[in-house]
């Protein structure tokens, strides 16, 4: 994971763009080819894709991507009350 993709990842948890919660279900497989929800890149076919169900969303992710948000997201002030 480069930092481009860290700064990516803390930006959207900033803006809102990402969320903090801890998802409800995840699904994995073979990318479909769509964006990722972290880094923006394409998931190709040949890497593997995370589908992430959260209460009102469903997100896909790189499983590097994922591994990154997860915690990230958890140590968010935002998950802990803050704006």
């Amino acid at each position: 994971m480069d930092q481009t993709t860290v700064e990516k990842i803390l930006a959207k948890l900033s803006d809102g763009l990402l969320p903090v919660q801890e998802p409800e279900k995840t699904w994995g497989g073979y990318g479909s080819g769509n964006p990722c929800a972290a880094c923006d890149e394409p998931i190709l076919p040949h890497l593997v894709e995370h589908e992430v169900d959260l209460e009102s969303t469903t997100l896909l992710f790189h499983a590097a991507c994922d591994a990154m948000w997860r915690p990230t997201a958890a140590g968010s002030p935002r998950r802990h009350g803050a704006p």
